[in-house]
């Protein structure tokens, strides 16, 4: 696994309840709200790219989300999984040439109608692809309260694992990425 950087969480747009595991920009968000309402009726679906840190506060880790590389446009996250799966070594080669020096820090899911929960499908994507544990869904409805990041639990509890969400912070502009 890949050791973290220490590095101070980043300035905030806006306060968020709770302390954020993932931040982005607006310009980031504004163009997955894009990507999402592209095709009416469809989900949006791609990998996040960005880098992970851990505070030095608190010792937690913590991803920056700078960038995606947008996958497809599908009817269920069943469909995403399955695109991931035929499509994960090009998805690969699209982000080493788009974002060289950037780490794959999870997937997305945007939504042009109010997305439902996240459940068995996001978890199942989310356990086959992503399985470090800062890795992130991040869930982007349509509304303006924004995104939130998805991370799975270790399944240690009665409910076994799942995705819990968590707020995702807005990086202040002007703050060189």
């Amino acid at each position: 696994m890949i050791e973290p950087l220490s590095r101070p969480r980043p300035p905030l747009v806006r306060g968020v309840s709770g302390t954020p595991v993932a931040y982005t920009y607006r310009d980031v968000v504004a163009e997955l709200l894009y990507n999402g309402a592209w095709a009416p009726g469809q989900i949006a679906g791609g990998l996040l790219v960005g880098g992970h840190y851990q505070c030095p506060d608190t010792g937690k880790a913590y991803v920056e989300v700078e960038g995606f590389v947008g996958g497809t446009h599908c009817d269920s996250l069943g469909e995403l999984l399955r695109n991931f799966r035929v499509q994960w070594k090009t998805a690969g080669l699209a982000l080493r040439y788009n974002f060289p020096g950037a780490e794959l820090v999870g997937w997305y899911a945007a939504f042009p109608n109010a997305p439902p929960p996240a459940g068995q499908d996001a978890l199942l994507l989310h356990q086959t692809f992503f399985t470090h544990p800062w890795q992130i869904g991040l869930w982007v409805p349509p509304e303006a309260e924004g995104p939130v990041a998805l991370v799975a639990t270790s399944g240690e509890s009665a409910e076994g694992p799942r995705l819990v969400t968590h707020p995702v912070g807005l990086i202040q502009t002007g703050r060189a990425r």
